[in-house]
């Protein structure tokens, strides 16, 4: 590997989607939650996500000071939770999601140009 490939490897945290959105779990949990709208408790993403419960917490409490994350209800003492697709930044990934796809399936011919 060369000195700077593995330069930039270092700096891998710091791009243009891996800062707002995170790698490794942080990601997994903002995508579980997204996934289709089904609210999900915190003991269910973590075993989703094979992550710790603390794990899912602190980056559920991150995302929620965000408004990425939205609490929907509590069944029991399980408070149950959303990405927030309402808010600016859930509007934004559902409009990233919806490009990328598309472009996806205008290169493999799925749809017309």
């Amino acid at each position: 590997m060369s000195t700077e490939t593995h330069e930039l490897e270092g700096d891998a945290d710091d791009t243009r989607l891996i800062r707002p959105f995170g790698s490794g779990a942080r990601m997994t949990v903002t995508a579980l939650l997204g996934e289709d709208g089904t609210d999900l408790d915190a003991t269910t993403i973590a075993r989703l996500a094979g992550v710790a419960r603390s794990t899912v917490d602190d980056h559920i409490d991150e995302r929620r000071r965000l408004s990425i994350v939205e609490q929907t209800r509590n069944i029991g003492d399980s408070p149950m939770y959303r990405f927030s697709a309402d808010d600016t930044i859930g509007e934004c990934v559902a409009e990233l999601e919806s490009v990328t796809l598309r472009r996806l399936l205008e290169r493999d011919g799925a749809l017309d140009g």
